[in-house]
C-alpha cells in the first residue's frame, strides 16, 4: 500500500483543474519532497478517506461550512489544515454575497489562496484575517505562459483527435450560461445565501435568451468553406441539456458549427485563432494568450451580472455584427484586457510554483502544530470503512449514487499519466 500522502488535493472540475494540480504534484515532489494525492470531490469519497492521513487538505472551493464534503472530510481528519484553492475569484455583482465565506470555520480557520489584491480585498471585507490570505497569481493563467504551455498538444494534433481542418480559421466559442441550467433548488440557495430572489430568477432568464440568441447567431455566421466554429459547452453542464438548448434555438446545426464539449479550454484557447463568447473569464485567458477576442452580447447586462473587466473586451452586439467581424477575420486587441489581467491576477510572477510553495509552507505549519500525534484513529477508520461499504452496496442494487456527473471522474492512471508528462515540460 502506498504510504499517506503529506497533502491531499481534491479537484471538482477536470477541465478546470487537473492540469494545474498535476503540475503542483510534480513541483512539490521535485522541490519539496512532499507528496500530493490528487482525488475527485465528487466520487468515492470514503476510500480517500481510508487511504489517507494528510496534514494539509485543500479545496477547489472553501466558502461554505455545510458542504458535504467538507463535512465529511472534517468529520475524519479533525486535526488537518484546510485550504481554499479558489478557482473562482472574478465574480459578478449578484454572486459576490453568494460566494463569500459562509461560517466561522471557512471565515476564520481556514488558508485562502487569491490571484490578486482584489480577491485579498473582498475576504477581508467578510472577515477574513489578513494571516489567512497568500496572494500568489491565478494559476490557471500561469498555464497559457511559459514552460507551462508547452505541456498542451498543438493545433495539429486537436485537429486530428476532433476532425477538423487545421487550415481554416479556427473562432472558438466556450460559452458560458450556466445560469441558463440553474434548476429551481439552485435558485433558492443562491436567495439564501443573500442574492436578490428577482435578480436571480432574471439571471437565469437573461442566461436562457441570450444562448438562444447567441446560436441564432453563430449560425448565420457559419461559413464552411473557410471557418471552423467550435461552441464549448461548460464542463460542467451536461452535454444532453445543453444540446436540447441549442436544438430548441437552431435545428439542425449548420454546416462548420460543431459543438465539442471535450479538451480543456486552454488547449482549445491555444490552437484557436480568436476566441469569442459571453461574460466568460475565458475571454481573459484568451487575453493572457494573445488572441483576439470579443464578447458576444445579445442584449444590454443587466447591472447585478456586470463586472469592470467587461468594458476591456470589444463588443459583438448583433447578429449582423457577427458575421462582420467573422468576415473581417480579426486581429490583435486583448492588449487592455491583458495588461489589466496580468497586473490584477499576474502580481508575483509564476502562480503556480508559487502555489506549490504556499502548499509547502502550509504542511510545514501543520507539522508544527500537530506534532507526531497520529492524525486519525483506528475509530475513525473503521467508521469510514463501513460507510464505504454500505455506499457500495447501494451502488450494486441502486445503480450509481454519485450526484456528479461523469465527465469529472478520473482515476490514479490520468493523474500519473500527467503527472509524469509535467516532468517532461518542467524537469526533474
Amino acid at each position: 500500500m502506498n504510504r499517506s500522502a503529506d497533502i491531499v488535493l481534491y479537484v471538482g472540475h477536470i477541465a478546470r483543474e487537473l492540469d494545474v494540480s498535476c503540475a503542483l504534484r510534480h513541483l512539490l515532489r521535485r522541490d519539496h519532497g512532499l507528496e500530493l494525492a490528487i482525488r475527485s470531490i465528487n466520487f468515492e469519497p470514503y476510500a480517500t478517506i481510508i487511504a489517507h492521513a494528510p496534514r494539509v487538505v485543500a479545496f477547489p472551493w472553501f466558502n461554505e461550512d455545510q458542504d458535504v464534503a467538507i463535512r465529511k472530510t472534517r468529520k475524519y481528519w479533525p486535526r488537518a489544515l484546510y485550504a481554499n484553492l479558489a478557482y473562482e475569484q472574478v465574480f459578478q455583482n449578484i454572486n459576490k454575497e453568494v460566494k463569500k465565506p459562509h461560517g466561522s470555520f471557512s471565515r476564520d480557520l481556514v488558508f485562502h489562496h487569491a490571484w490578486g489584491e482584489f480577491y485579498r480585498e473582498y475576504l477581508l471585507e467578510f472577515g477574513v484575517t489578513d494571516d489567512r490570505i497568500r496572494v500568489n497569481g491565478n494559476p490557471s493563467y500561469g498555464l497559457y505562459l511559459e514552460p507551462y504551455r508547452r505541456y498542451f498538444d498543438d493545433r495539429e494534433t486537436v485537429a486530428k483527435e476532433h476532425g477538423l481542418d487545421p487550415v481554416k480559421r479556427w473562432l472558438f466559442i466556450p460559452e458560458n450560461y450556466g445560469a441558463a441550467f440553474y434548476p429551481d433548488a439552485y435558485i433558492e440557495q443562491m436567495v439564501k445565501w443573500g442574492a436578490k430572489r428577482e435578480e436571480a430568477l432574471e439571471y437565469r432568464a437573461f442566461a436562457q435568451r441570450s444562448l438562444s440568441a447567441m446560436c441564432r447567431w453563430l449560425r448565420d455566421a457559419a461559413d464552411p468553406a473557410r471557418l471552423e466554429i467550435v461552441l464549448r459547452p461548460r464542463p460542467y453542464t451536461r452535454y444532453e441539456a445543453f444540446m436540447q438548448k441549442v436544438s430548441e434555438a437552431i435545428d439542425p446545426l449548420p454546416a462548420g458549427l460543431r459543438v465539442i464539449q471535450k479538451g480543456t479550454v486552454r488547449e482549445w484557447i491555444l490552437a484557436s485563432d480568436w476566441v469569442m463568447t459571453s461574460y466568460s473569464t475565458s475571454l481573459i485567458e484568451a487575453a493572457i494568450a494573445e488572441k483576439p477576442i470579443h464578447m458576444i452580447v445579445p442584449e444590454p447586462i443587466p447591472e447585478f451580472v456586470h463586472n469592470p473587466w467587461y468594458d476591456l473586451v470589444p463588443k459583438v452586439e448583433s447578429a449582423e455584427a457577427l458575421k462582420n467581424v467573422v468576415a473581417a477575420e480579426s486581429t490583435a486587441n486583448h492588449g487592455a484586457l491583458r495588461a489589466w489581467a496580468t497586473r490584477e491576477m499576474l502580481p508575483a510572477g509564476d502562480p503556480i510554483a508559487n502555489m506549490a510553495n504556499w502548499l509547502a509552507d502550509l504542511h510545514r505549519i501543520a507539522s508544527e502544530r500537530q506534532g507526531a500525534a497520529p492524525l486519525t484513529t483506528g475509530r475513525d477508520r473503521l467508521d469510514a470503512r463501513l460507510h464505504k461499504l454500505l455506499r457500495d452496496v447501494k451502488a450494486l442494487s441502486k445503480g450509481n449514487v454519485d450526484k456528479a456527473v461523469a465527465h469529472d471522474r478520473f482515476g490514479q492512471d490520468e493523474v500519473n499519466a500527467r503527472t509524469a508528462r509535467w516532468s517532461k515540460v518542467l524537469g526533474l
